[in-house]
């Protein structure tokens, strides 16, 4: 019987990305963790740890086409619910930690921005400052530019992979290797060119049933299996570091596949670790929208003095968990408010 990936499974894997993310951004720098280690392991597993990137696209991929398959969406419709749902958080954000950073830690738009101030908060509001090639208030938002651009061509996409599958996987994947994002230009080929290829196969993968294919078929007893898949991930490992051409995230899509792969059929297995991990998965946004703020540009002083790699990592997670699950319930004190106008209007 196929095995279902659910909606579950997207929020554990998720929570794994977002491990990935948090060690990435900690431990990628070298300097600060020169005196952890003289073999800098932090920083080695930093640097594989950024495939997070491509496992959220492939998993941003997946569920939007399961989703766009299921409740059969108007053009408008589908528009509507995932910008909404997009922009009400990274809105809220802008809300809560902005204006901290100003007020706190004199981090002005000027000191961000330096020159054309108004144009580029205007730019950063709507989240596509990175096609301008600027960072913006928060470095980590270049990666809404990316979002909100795929969201926009995945009905086009999703159409695209059902009628001619194997073409447009081979052809998002050509479009690494000849786009060159370009400095100081309005440039969206750029961007979009260098990470479409994830976001096609979590999109191919929902269509074809690829993951719950792969995960259900057998190969002689499950450590056969479980050894082809450590094969594969050791000479994608080997090659991210060391190859000519596929090589840093040029490799990412498969290596954030193979990721999936393991963690659904083997990891997971494991209850209480996914438990845990699927919490962390639902709060996964959340925490991609604010850590930077914490471990990076207010309390950098405070994360980095536990010295250790793993209690400053546990530390920063464990901080975005708390302040996630606030922003959670200020959310619902909002909505029940609203609702409780709204019942209030219709009995008056």
């Amino acid at each position: 019987m196929e095995n279902q990936f659910t909606k579950e499974d997207t929020n554990y894997l998720k929570g794994i990305a977002i491990f990935l993310l948090l060690w990435h951004h900690l431990f990628y720098n070298a300097n600060y963790i020169e005196s952890f280690s003289s073999f800098n392991i932090a920083e080695i597993i930093s640097y594989y740890s950024k495939v997070c990137v491509a496992i959220f696209l492939i998993l941003s991929g997946y569920g939007l086409s399961e989703s766009y398959s299921k409740k059969k969406y108007t053009l408008r419709t589908f528009y509507l619910k995932y910008y909404r749902k997009l922009y009400q958080n990274y809105l809220l954000m802008w809300i809560l930690f902005v204006p901290m950073g100003i007020v706190l830690f004199n981090r002005t738009f000027e000191v961000v921005y330096g020159d054309h101030v108004i144009t580029k908060l205007f730019l950063n509001i709507l989240g596509v400052q990175r096609l301008f090639s600027f960072n913006g208030y928060n470095a980590t938002w270049w990666y809404m530019s990316l979002v909100i651009g795929l969201y926009l061509f995945f009905p086009l996409l999703n159409r695209l992979v059902k009628k001619y599958p194997i073409l447009s996987l081979c052809l998002s994947y050509y479009l690494m290797f000849i786009t060159r994002h370009k400095v100081g230009s309005f440039d969206p080929i750029g961007l979009y060119g260098y990470w479409v290829f994830p976001f096609i196969i979590g999109i191919f993968c929902s269509q074809r049933k690829v993951i719950s294919n792969i995960t259900s078929f057998k190969i002689g007893n499950k450590y056969i299996k479980l050894m082809i898949y450590l094969i594969i991930l050791i000479l994608i490992v080997y090659f991210r570091r060391y190859g000519v051409k596929l090589i840093n995230e040029k490799i990412d899509g498969f290596f954030g596949l193979i990721i999936i792969l393991i963690s659904y059929e083997y990891i997971s297995k494991i209850k209480c670790f996914k438990k845990v991990l699927t919490f962390v998965g639902i709060h996964s946004f959340n925490i991609f929208l604010f850590h930077t703020f914490i471990y990076e540009y207010y309390f950098k002083r405070i994360i980095y003095s536990f010295k250790n790699p793993l209690i400053i990592f546990s530390v920063l997670l464990v901080t975005c968990i708390m302040i996630s699950i606030g922003i959670e319930r200020l959310k619902n004190i909002r909505f029940e408010k609203r609702k409780y106008i709204l019942i209030s209007k219709n009995n008056s």
